[in-house]
């Protein structure tokens, strides 16, 4: 029977910071939709609102958010009329 080993903390650690991108690229993409809905807008024109182009968006949906650079996400984040407010991670 094969052994088992554990996950080294190294393995854990990166392990822990890839959940944290997921969720925070995932947060990201709901406060698009949720503005969309709420102001009754396509895709089109929420990628104009934050101020990046339709297919850079589209590229975003589809799971490329995380190849974004952190200062269009703030610069997103702000036309949106949100704040990036820094939380410990428990």
């Amino acid at each position: 029977m094969p052994k088992v080993r554990g996950l080294t903390q190294k393995q854990r650690d990166a392990m822990a910071l890839e959940d944290e991108i997921r969720r925070a690229s995932q947060d990201f993409l709901n406060a698009t939709r949720l503005k969309r809905g709420l102001e009754d807008k396509t895709y089109g024109e929420i990628a104009e609102d934050i101020g990046v182009c339709r297919d850079t968006f589209l590229k975003w949906r589809s799971g490329k958010v995380r190849e974004a650079t952190f200062g269009k996400i703030i610069s997103a984040y702000a036309k949106m009329g949100y704040r990036l407010v820094p939380e410990q991670i428990k």
